[in-house]
């Protein structure tokens, strides 16, 4: 089943990291899809990325969370997306978010994803909107088809790729979910900013290999970079090409490549 039900194997990790022992600080993680990573790194992974901590403090909102997951939803979605991008069958993996923390709960709005070539996970509160679910799992669901499609990977994504690839999904979320409900962050700049940003610190590092070496351009927040840069960026380079080129149906823009959609965006040099 593509999404993975979270109530057994949340549990199994809940469990563990309550019953740890001092000899044994990392328990395995019940995911077994992952490996690239040692599973103490994985775990590390989901908490950076806002999973709600796994212990005993928090064993209500774990359970409370487990309770009102909208699987009959996300599974109506998930064949929905599957059939209008043509997209790859994939596992996607449900994580009750760190309420707690501000930079997910506001900056967030609660909710986050991460894809991988062969998993997503998602990350959300327990009273997310539907909309809003149904967004983010659109917008992951987006990434994996590109990257299935393109052959692409963490290593070797360029930085071009990865904007307009954030672009190309909140663009998705727009034409189908609804304009209420792109990522804050797409439209937090007017052009004219983002211009000379682009002209500045962007358009002659196009060619960058790697996300590991596209952090500070695609999120900001560093040596002076605006927070979101990459991502705002992307999202007017496919706003743009559709101003230019007119819409095209969902699978059209899964199977077209960047450079393509960059060239006819007003963004070319």
């Amino acid at each position: 089943m593509p999404i993975i039900d979270p109530q057994g194997w949340g549990r199994e990790l809940f469990n563990k990291q309550v019953n740890q022992t001092k000899n044994d600080p990392h328990r395995n993680i019940p995911i077994t899809a992952f490996p690239s990573l040692l599973r103490k790194d994985w775990l590390s992974l989901l908490y950076k990325q806002g999973m709600l901590p796994a212990g005993e403090r928090f064993k209500q909102e774990w359970q409370e969370w487990e309770e009102q997951v909208p699987m009959k939803l996300l599974q109506e979605k998930y064949i929905e997306y599957k059939s209008l991008f043509e997209g790859p069958e994939i596992d996607v993996y449900l994580f009750p978010v760190n309420t707690s923390d501000r930079k997910f709960m506001k900056t967030m709005k609660g909710r986050n994803g991460l894809t991988f070539n062969s998993f997503i996970f998602l990350f959300f509160h327990k009273d997310i909107a539907p909309e809003e679910l149904s967004a983010l799992l659109l917008h992951e669901y987006h990434h994996a088809c590109r990257l299935d499609y393109h052959h692409l990977n963490e290593q070797n994504i360029s930085l071009l790729e990865s904007m307009v690839m954030e672009g190309l999904a909140e663009t998705e979320v727009k034409r189908i979910v609804g304009e209420e409900y792109v990522a804050p962050w797409m439209t937090m700049y007017d052009q004219e900013f983002l211009k000379r940003w682009w002209e500045r610190k962007i358009k002659n590092k196009l060619n960058i290999i790697g996300r590991k070496r596209q952090m500070q351009y695609l999120y900001g927040g560093k040596y002076g970079f605006p927070k979101w840069l990459g991502y705002a960026i992307g999202y007017k380079i496919t706003e743009s090409y559709i101003a230019n080129r007119g819409s095209q149906d969902h699978i059209s823009f899964v199977k077209k490549t960047a450079e393509e959609i960059y060239r006819g965006s007003d963004y070319v040099q």
